[in-house]
């Protein structure tokens, strides 16, 4: 029975026995081993440590094995009963705690100096101690040893594992039963230390080597690979070859400089690969493809990275079994390949930008050649920049179009410094067609100096602005003049900074600058009339309490007028209160006034006795709202007042005049009549009984008193006629004109007949009148119509009307706007001279002697004198020899 097997038969055979005759026949058995076999408790301190073993059991060849110095009795203490003894039983009787404690095999071997042998150990726990075979095996260890000598002079590191499994047969660790000394010096352990400790007790971190002495064992092949082992401070690449049933041998070859070398390497290829990865330029390195002929025909990637895939939209897959004729179909149509070829021939480099039709984007594409077989294409998607250069150049069109588009000239400057930073000038960037056209520049000005195109004050100014916009950032806007022999112009110049330069708009002002200067000159103007004006003139803002209630009136403006009041210039009413120097107008019913016009916006107009603050002044005021103000404006019309008073006096004194000579004409008229009337009938008398009693001469001085008394007879009524109508008036009723003509027309039936006169007569409107007034009206101007007619022409009148403004009323004076009624009396008599149309109209006037024509001359004057009783206005139009025509307007106010 091999030592693996009989440890672990007698272990499992002591544990089950429990009774002594079968212990004792046990025990005999168990003398009968090549194997030494003992037992021992552990002998524990008040802590409960394991301090010391005391001997419970040993079979024969355990006393053979370890003879004197040490003590062989049950119940010996090993480091207590063997004194002197400790240094080489401490480290057995810490092995045995640890199995004891741990409860698992210990398999281990060590040398003991007291018996010069080697001794090789299987502990296992039993109960609370252990139980131990020993053999002997120093005869291996001297074979060992020889074979060590020869491992020593390795460079490498040679350890002989044996496996360590677990209850359920599992390796779980591994005992070093051997090694060289260059394992030794490596581990930096005496041999001891090594034997007595499982690998990954010493060395947890070589996990990776237990893996390849576990997969050694088990599989029973050699099991190469290159390990990091920390514990021995660098790579080794460990070989690790089966041995026997459970063992392994390992060799462990230092690699620091090679691995190194080749982690580096890797390190490089793998920077490298990863920096390819992270870069978003695509790259691909294409190996040549030649036909039969040596013809170059195609290209295969043989490397590509991320970027690539990403850009192209192909697998890797796809990139690396496809050709670029296959990647790229249009890109021997589109000149790439020929662009590959030239790269490979001639070495030159090639860098292009290029549509790649497969996924329909924009690649910036640089070629450069690698080997006489192979080119690096490099390549970066573009389609975002090159749609925003699109989108960059169709907005640069179209500001372009814009600004050209633009009445503002737009020009953009790039600063020019000297050494010191100052700015010195200003270099043209761009300008738009106002710009060229406004500043009349020339057409190659891109790249020339402001000061060199455009010297002068204009150009200086523009520099001064620019240089503090540019250096505070703050854009800025000023109004330039430019003056020359040929130029007056006047510009506004807002100035922006733009980068280290800045951007000029200017508009051409001229005419609005001219017409505020005109606007500026006429306010001037304005202001000088209004200060010089008879008007009084203030403009009126109000002036509210805590609550909002307005208290109170101050002037914003105020003429000369109004300040002279006061004794005041204008200047210092404004900002006044109007309480301060007008105190009554807060109590005399102004301020409710002006009150009233700023609160429901209407305008006013009214009278004013101002007599207070020593103002003593009939004035004429108008108040209107004007924004959040009140415009009044006043005359002073107290020479008037006064002189209406004393007028008013005159009128009725005039009137009280008038209606005594009223009464005395009417008394006068009437006691002339009587006597008159006296006078015609004892004519009447004389002529008519003592006719044949008076001689020729007497005879004819009756008729002639019979005739003067006539005469004074119609001159008396005439007069009276007049009088009445002057004085006494009828209340206006409808009148219908037609009707009161008709009866003209009767009254005078005989003398037209006598007369043969033609009268032609439309129709005439129905005004409100005195019918009495007009029926003389029509009478008298009909009568001299038939009067004055000329004797070898039939007389022909007449009688018409229409509508008239004041547009055509030919020259007579009528309000504006105004409309009439125009009736006209027209003829075809004698007429007379234009130059009399006015005097015809007076009282007792006559153009022909009274042998000639009848008349007392009052008849035109009583016409004049019913036509303005009914608000109207007469004229009178003649010319000698061809008749006259009287013009008559009615207001239409009077008209029905």
């Amino acid at each position: 029975m091999c030592f693996h097997k009989m440890g672990k038969f007698c272990s499992m055979f002591l544990s089950m026995l429990t009774d002594q005759p079968t212990a004792v026949l046990f025990a005999q058995l168990l003398d009968l081993l090549p194997d030494g076999v003992v037992c021992y408790d552990a002998v524990r301190n008040k802590a409960g440590d394991i301090v010391d073993f005391r001997l419970t059991y040993f079979n024969d060849q355990f006393r053979a094995i370890a003879p004197p110095p040490y003590q062989l009795a049950i119940g010996v203490r090993m480091i207590a009963d063997n004194s002197g003894q400790e240094d080489i039983l401490r480290p057995i009787v810490n092995q045995y705690a640890l199995v004891v404690e741990q409860d698992e095999i210990a398999e281990y071997s060590f040398y003991d100096p007291n018996l010069d042998a080697h001794l090789a150990l299987r502990v296992k726990k039993l109960s609370d101690g252990v139980l131990v075979t020993i053999r002997d095996v120093t005869e291996q260890q001297r074979q060992a040893r020889l074979l060590n000598q020869l491992l020593d002079t390795s460079p490498a590191c040679i350890v002989s594992y044996k496996a360590k499994r677990d209850q359920y047969d599992e390796i779980v660790d591994f005992r070093q039963i051997s090694m060289n000394q260059k394992a030794l010096d490596i581990s930096g352990l005496t041999e001891a230390q090594m034997l007595s400790s499982t690998l990954l007790q010493l060395y947890p971190d070589q996990r990776a080597v237990f893996d390849q002495l576990a997969k050694a064992v088990e599989t029973k092949q050699t099991i190469n690979a290159d390990v990091l082992i920390s514990s021995f401070g660098g790579w080794y690449n460990v070989s690790v070859a089966p041995s026997g049933s459970e063992g392994a041998v390992a060799v462990y070859v230092a690699i620091n400089a090679k691995k190194a070398a080749t982690l580096e390497a890797e390190r490089r290829k793998d920077e490298l690969v990863k920096v390819l990865n992270s870069s978003i330029t695509g790259m691909l390195m294409c190996q040549a493809v030649a036909n039969e002929t040596g013809e170059i025909v195609d290209f295969q990637v043989i490397f590509h990275n991320e970027s690539a895939l990403a850009i192209t939209g192909y697998t890797a897959e796809q990139v690396t079994s496809l050709k670029l004729s296959a990647l790229d179909p249009t890109g021997a149509t589109g000149g790439m390949h020929e662009g590959y070829l030239h790269v490979l021939a001639t070495g030159e480099p090639l860098q292009i930008e290029y549509y790649f039709e497969p996924n329909q984007r924009w690649l910036e594409i640089s070629v450069v050649r690698f080997t006489s077989e192979q080119v690096i294409v490099s390549f970066l998607d573009i389609s975002a920049l090159k749609e925003t250069q699109l989108r960059e150049q169709d907005q640069t069109r179209r500001f372009e179009t814009i600004l050209d588009g633009s009445p503002d000239g737009v020009i953009t400057f790039e600063s020019i410094h000297d050494v010191t930073g100052r700015l010195i000038d200003l270099r043209y960037v761009q300008c738009n067609r106002a710009a060229h056209q406004m500043a009349h520049l020339p057409d190659d000005v891109i790249g020339c100096t402001l000061l060199g195109v455009y010297s002068g004050v204009v150009s200086n100014e523009i520099l001064t602005i620019a240089d503090q916009v540019i250096s505070s950032g703050q854009s800025a806007t000023q109004e330039v003049q430019d003056t020359t022999d040929t130029i007056d112009k006047w510009y506004l110049l807002s100035v922006a900074r733009l980068d280290d330069g800045c951007v000029v708009t200017f508009t051409d002002i001229s005419q609005s600058k001219q017409a505020a200067l005109a606007i500026n000159e006429a306010a001037a103007q304005l202001q000088g009339i209004i200060d010089t004006s008879q008007t009084g003139i203030f403009l009126f803002s109000p002036v509210c309490d805590e609550a909002g209630v307005i208290v109170d009136f101050r002037f914003r403006t105020a003429n000369r007028m109004l300040a002279e009041y006061v004794g005041q210039k204008p200047e210092g009413l404004r900002g006044e209160l109007g309480s301060r120097w007008f105190p009554a107008y807060k109590n005399n019913g102004l301020f409710e006034r002006y009150l009233q016009t700023y609160e429901t916006g209407q305008s006013i107009r009214f009278d004013f006795y101002y007599q207070a603050d020593g103002i003593d002044s009939w004035l004429d005021i108008a108040a209107t709202r004007l924004g959040d103000d009140v415009l009044v404006t006043f005359a002073d019309f107290t020479p008037l007042k006064r002189l209406q008073q004393r007028l008013e006096l005159s009128v009725q004194e005039l009137k009280r005049s008038n209606a005594n000579l009223e009464q005395f004409a009417y008394v006068a008229s009437h006691d002339l009549q009587e006597p008159l009337r006296k006078v015609i009938t004892f004519g009447d008398v004389l002529q008519n009984q003592y006719a044949d009693q008076l001689s020729e001469s007497g005879a004819d001085m009756v008729r002639r008193m019979q005739s003067a008394a006539q005469r004074m007879q119609t001159l008396i009524q005439d007069l009276l006629t007049y009088s009445r109508i002057a004085n006494k008036r009828n209340a206006f009723q409808k009148v219908d004109l037609s009707q009161v003509l008709d009866e003209v027309i009767m009254d005078l039936e005989a003398t037209i007949h006598s007369k043969k006169a033609v009268l032609h007569v439309e129709p005439l409107p129905t005004i409100h009148g005195d019918a009495l007034q007009l029926r003389q009206l029509f009478q008298n101007l009909l009568s001299n119509a038939l009067k004055f007619s000329k004797e070898d022409v039939q007389p022909s009148v007449t009688i018409a009307s229409r509508l008239v403004s004041d547009q055509n009323t030919d020259q007579l004076s009528v309000p504006v706007g105004q409309k009439f009624v125009e009736v006209t009396v027209s003829d075809n008599g004698i007429g007379f001279e234009q130059t009399y149309a006015e005097r015809i109209f007076q009282l007792f006037q006559r153009l022909h002697t009274r042998s000639n024509y009848s008349g007392t001359g009052i008849g035109l004057s009583i016409v004049q004198k019913v036509v303005e009783n009914h608000h109207g206005i007469i004229r009178a139009e003649g010319r000698s020899g061809q008749g006259a025509s009287f013009v008559i307007l009615f207001p239409t106010e009077n008209v029905y």
